[in-house]
């Protein structure tokens, strides 16, 4: 059974059922208005997963908010891997069936993942932080404490234009140990033993996507070592460093010094990965040019070492099954507006959605729990 989190905050009721006036309440869903709500959203992963991807996708200023929700509600429902199959065939979908001219068309597949803000991009990168999130701290949670608390005042500063001489040297050679470190971590056999098996069946499906395209398409160029590299490390592994209060679950203060030596971390990772040239303001990278090769093989080697099986039998934890009853009200009131749509569908499973939303609204006017 899902649990639902109550805030202290007040909620009108007249916000749930659209165009009824009722008296401001605390909204309270009931077991069985969640687990319709649950239903509601199951129906609609399983067989009108482009209606509720177009909804929810429809407004970029509301995008990566929507995509939360989605992932909250595909938690709850048991669908988030069904989900994230579908997104995938969405990016590639996006990607590799675009008529745009490309300058070299058999690198079209270079922009699968690509795209920070793709729905695609942000939805993998949310579900990797909320299944992984602990299996991330333990795994990165001591190099970037270490750095942040011991090491806030020492820069690592690479650009000659800021340094140079021994110190760029020395820099240089601090540089090189702080990346072997974090590598080290990454691709170690207990760091692929200990990762969700959720998140090594998402990297899975997006190999097995990337294989089913390069067999309707052998004319292009498909690396899934890069693509799951994209989304996996430098989307998920990469927000250790970006985003350390994250990792650690607690405010961070962070120097510049600090701030500067991930950055400059994150800009070699994102070479390593997608062996794309550094821009003019970081060209002083390419002195790494033999370190970025050796890790290159190392990260390629540990992302084959990582897959498994979509098909792979998975089960959400059950400390993900909690929902917050904002969250349940901000579903409800976007199936609302879009009920009509679901009624005119010609398919029987469109319809019956309909009905449940209108039959939900009902219980929640009237306060009863259908019972």
């Amino acid at each position: 059974m899902t649990t639902v989190l109550i805030p202290p905050t007040k909620i009108a009721k007249e916000k749930v059922a659209e165009g009824e006036h009722m008296a401001p309440a605390t909204v309270m869903y009931t077991e069985r208005e969640t687990e319709t709500l649950k239903e509601i959203f199951t129906l609609l992963v399983r067989n009108q997963p482009q209606m509720i991807y177009q909804i929810m996708t429809e407004n970029p200023a509301t995008l990566e908010q929507n995509l939360q929700l989605m992932l909250t509600m595909s938690l709850i429902s048991g669908t988030v891997f069904r989900l994230v199959r579908f997104f995938i065939e969405e990016e590639f979908n996006r990607v590799l069936k675009d008529e745009t001219p490309v300058v070299d068309e058999t690198r079209r597949g270079d922009a699968i993942f690509a795209d920070d803000y793709s729905p695609a991009s942000i939805f993998l990168s949310l579900c990797f932080a909320k299944l992984g999130h602990s299996y991330l701290k333990e795994l990165m949670g001591e190099f970037v404490t270490d750095i942040i608390i011991n090491e806030r005042k020492i820069s690592w500063e690479l650009n000659p234009s800021f340094t140079d001489g021994d110190e760029l040297l020395q820099n240089q050679k601090m540089f090189q140990r702080k990346v072997d470190i974090f590598v080290k971590n990454l691709v170690s056999k207990e760091a692929v033993d200990k990762m969700p098996v959720g998140i090594r069946a998402i990297c899975g499906y997006i190999c097995e996507m990337t294989s089913q395209w390069q067999t309707e398409k052998p004319e292009l160029s498909l690396d899934y070592h890069v693509f799951i590299g994209r989304a996996l490390v430098l989307r998920y592994f990469n927000q250790a460093l970006s985003q350390p209060e994250k990792l650690l679950s607690k405010p961070v203060t962070q120097g510049a010094s600090t701030k500067r030596n991930f950055f400059l971390v994150e800009k070699l990772l994102q070479h390593v990965v997608t062996s794309e040239p550094f821009r003019q303001k970081e060209e002083f990278l390419s002195v790494f040019h033999d370190l970025a090769n050796d890790k290159r093989t190392l990260i390629f080697n540990w992302i084959s070492e990582v897959l498994v099986p979509s098909t792979t039998a998975l089960i959400v934890p059950g400390d993900l099954n909690v929902v917050v009853v904002h969250d349940l009200l901000k579903i409800h009131t976007i199936l609302n507006k879009k009920v009509d749509a679901l009624e005119a569908t010609e398919d029987g499973p469109g319809q019956f959605i309909g009905f449940l939303v209108r039959l939900l609204n009902i219980w929640m006017r009237d306060g009863c729990d259908g019972g």
